[in-house]
């Protein structure tokens, strides 16, 4: 019996910027160590489809990360339920996943990385 490996997803405000950032960036982390984990992204507001902001594709480019395939999609129950852990952009982001997913465990990016303080979203 195969088990699909555990996925993390990484949820912004629209999975334009530094949700789909963050999804390919940690996806990259965890393949470099051999680490069996699925990571994906969407978004709290529906921006069905949108490309990743130019700025983000930029700055990925920089590092051999090709985001110019990213079609942002929105967060459904159906998504979140597919989910070990959601992974918030920020603190706002995380409010509302609390509120609408109690039973998924959520923490912020910056709380992952140890800081009590918000990524900005800079686009």
């Amino acid at each position: 019996m195969s088990h699909e490996p555990a996925l993390i997803l990484i949820v912004g405000a629209a999975d334009t910027g530094r949700a789909p950032m963050a999804a390919a960036l940690l996806q990259r982390m965890l393949e470099q160590r051999g680490i069996p984990c699925r990571v994906a992204s969407a978004g709290v507001v529906g921006h069905d489809a949108e490309p990743a902001q130019p700025e983000a594709r930029d700055a990925l480019t920089v590092l051999g990360i090709d985001l110019c395939q990213h079609q942002a999609r929105s967060l459904t129950p159906e998504i979140a339920a597919e989910a070990q852990v959601l992974l918030a952009t920020d603190s706002g982001v995380a409010r509302v996943l609390r509120a609408r997913f109690p039973q998924i465990i959520t923490f912020t990016l910056g709380e992952l990385a140890g800081c009590q303080r918000d990524i900005p979203d800079p686009f």
